[in-house]
């Protein structure tokens, strides 16, 4: 048996221990219509499979979401698209002779992957790598119809509270987390969204008092450094108290940075980007 961040492409005898984390279909002009899977292993290894069109029918009753399986026999393909389901190198296809067997459950872990939002909202992390958000929603607005494609679609616009993350989702997904919000008169709302993109959708608009306060915030950064701070100086203005919900996440102070670290982030992206 070979764990997942092991497995490469020069050869197609892997046989492999996975659990199906998601599976759905999708139609794009390169490949026409596929199968696709999310599957992870015990180490949390993840990787994006792949089901042609003709292989459907044999395979898709085998990959059960939330279910272990071996696969063996399977290609292996360098990843090239824009937007990446997960980290991995490679992604995994199925063919004729990949062979599907069902195994007990190793755990009952969903294999999440959730990043800080303040490192989402200052842009911290590779925006090509989906990802997954979980918090309170808060400050939901009302349900938009737009028309995408030539089609009307619903559009809804929330927050996630933990840090406040602006968050937009379409569809028959607008829906649901709307209706949720709808029926529980009140209670708080849990969301869990998986495998969602990165994206700034519009330009982000501060009021003269939200820049006075993000301002002060910042300068308060700097007296802290010698364990000090603006309370000693009652004639200053003086910054809102931070809570978990309330951080200066818009003024960055970039010496803080790890320039070193940030370069060998911006060198691995540019490798697994450029073919």
């Amino acid at each position: 048996m070979t764990y997942l961040t092991d497995v490469k492409s020069y050869k197609t005898s892997w046989r492999v221990q996975v659990k199906v984390l998601h599976a759905w279909k999708q139609y794009t002009s390169q490949s026409g219509e596929t199968l696709e899977m999310v599957l992870a292993d015990q180490k949390s290894a993840k990787i994006n499979a792949s089901i042609k069109k003709e292989l459907v029918s044999k395979f898709e009753r085998q990959v059960t979401k939330g279910e272990w399986r071996v696969i063996e026999n399977f290609g292996l393909t360098q990843v090239r698209v824009q937007f990446r389901v997960t980290n991995h190198l490679f992604k995994m296809g199925f063919v004729n002779n990949t062979h599907v067997t069902p195994y007990v459950a190793i755990s009952d872990d969903v294999y999440l992957t959730l990043p800080d939002f303040q490192n989402i909202i200052v842009g911290d992390l590779n925006p090509f790598y989906l990802i997954d958000v979980l918090g309170q929603n808060v400050n939901v607005g009302p349900m938009d119809t737009i028309e995408v494609n030539n089609k009307p679609t619903k559009k809804l616009e929330f927050e996630i509270r933990n840090i406040s993350l602006p968050c937009t989702i379409w569809g028959k997904f607008a829906d649901q987390v709307y209706q949720a919000c709808e029926d529980v008169e009140g209670t708080r709302v849990v969301c869990l969204i998986r495998f969602t993109k990165i994206h700034t959708f519009r330009e982000l608009v501060l009021s003269d008092e939200e820049k006075k306060k993000f301002a002060l915030q910042d300068i308060d950064i700097r007296p802290k450094r010698d364990d000090s701070s603006l309370d000693k100086f009652k004639s200053m203005p003086q910054p809102p108290r931070r809570s978990i919900s309330d951080s200066n996440v818009l003024i960055v102070d970039e010496k803080n940075y790890d320039h070193d670290d940030q370069a060998k982030k911006h060198a691995g992206w540019i490798e697994i980007m450029t073919p």
